[in-house]
């Protein structure tokens, strides 16, 4: 690939990102669809126990992502 090539594509996701080609405005004018109250605060739910973890953790504690109950 060539270095023009190369810019030629960082300028296409630059616009895409931007929401300036047709794609993404196209995306953007599809309905989106809400979640669900459940799916809320299951997300919440586990926002609260990640930042309940890290607020437990002592300082200088190895950080850690947990998903799913388990250490990545």
């Amino acid at each position: 690939m060539t270095r023009s090539e190369h810019n030629g594509q960082d300028d296409e996701l630059d616009a895409f990102m931007a929401g300036q080609d047709a794609l993404s405005r196209q995306l953007a004018a599809l309905s989106q669809p809400e979640s669900t109250k459940g799916v809320d605060d299951a997300i919440m739910a586990s926002i609260a126990a990640q930042l309940a973890l890290e607020a437990a953790r002592p300082a200088g504690g190895q950080p850690g992502l947990r998903c799913a109950g388990r250490a990545h």
